[in-house]
């Protein structure tokens, strides 16, 4: 990977913990920069998953705002960040195109946006790859109970789960 594509993306991630840390506000005010570097980062590196992986977690991020959320920000800012979830899938889809399988979290948030999107049989789908993948970090070890309670809310059995499909 290019060295500027990596130096964008981990910047951008950067602006981003800082602005969590400070704050929504500042989150907010943040967010623009954030995903300028991440696109910047992708247009000298189309091939790196977890920057594709970002963005569509910035898109989401912003879809999924509630109306309140927005208000306030509205309000601050005049014109907050604004996504859909149609965005923040194909950011999410074309992750896992480079890289299949590369991170659990990435395979959850296909199912969660599947779900936002009322598509509840492919949010099942991507629930249980996210649940069935290895569990090797910490990150994963959430997904795969965020998954699990996804999955055992829809009915589905844990008999069910351990079988290969």
């Amino acid at each position: 990977m290019d060295a500027s594509a990596l130096i964008n993306g981990r910047y951008a991630i950067l602006l981003d913990y800082i602005g969590e840390i400070e704050g929504n506000k500042s989150r907010i005010q943040k967010s623009y920069e954030v995903k300028e570097h991440l696109e910047r980062a992708l247009q000298i590196c189309s091939s790196d998953a977890t920057t594709w992986h970002i963005l569509g977690i910035w898109h989401f991020s912003f879809a999924d705002m509630g109306y309140a959320t927005r208000l306030v920000a509205k309000a601050i800012f005049g014109t907050p960040p604004t996504s859909t979830y149609e965005h923040a899938l194909h950011y999410f889809l074309k992750a896992e195109e480079i890289s299949p399988r590369f991170y659990s979290t990435n395979t959850y948030y296909i199912g969660e946006t599947y779900e936002k999107m009322g598509n509840r049989d492919e949010a099942m789908k991507y629930y249980k790859d996210a649940f069935r993948m290895s569990v090797v970090t910490a990150d994963d070890r959430i997904i795969h109970q965020k998954a699990h309670e996804k999955l055992r809310k829809a009915g589905v059995k844990d008999s069910e789960l351990l079988q290969k499909e």
